[in-house]
C-alpha cells in the first residue's frame, strides 16, 4: 500500500494530493512515509505545504525526516517554513537534524 501512495507522486499530477493526504494521519509509520515522500513530488502546491509541515512534526524519525525536501525542492517560501527547518536543527534524530 505504502508503494501505491508513493506512485501517487511519482505520476506529477497535483489532483492525487487529496488522495494522499489522508494516510498523513494513518496510524502505521509505513503508509505515513508513503504519504511524505508523495507530497514530497509537490512542493509547491500549497495543500501538500501543509500537509508536509505537519508530517515534520511525526513521531515517526524516517517520515519526519522526508519532509525536508521543503527547503530543497520546491520553491515555496514561507516564516512557518523556515521555523521549521530551523527547529529540525535540534531533533533528536541525526538524519533528520543534518537535513536542513
Amino acid at each position: 500500500m505504502s508503494s501505491a501512495i508513493s506512485a501517487l507522486g511519482h505520476l506529477g499530477d497535483p489532483c492525487a494530493i487529496p488522495l494522499i493526504t489522508p494516510f498523513t494521519t494513518h496510524p502505521d509509520a509505513r503508509l505515513r512515509f508513503g504519504a511524505t515522500f508523495a507530497l514530497g513530488c509537490f512542493p509547491d502546491e500549497p495543500a501538500s505545504v501543509l500537509a508536509l509541515l505537519r508530517l515534520m512534526e511525526d513521531t515517526d524519525d524516517d517520515v519526519r525526516d522526508w519532509p525536508i525536501g521543503l527547503g530543497v525542492q520546491g520553491a515555496a517560501e514561507s516564516a512557518e517554513i523556515r521555523h521549521a527547518l530551523f527547529r529540525k536543527l535540534t531533533d533528536g534524530n541525526d538524519d533528520v537534524r543534518e537535513e536542513p
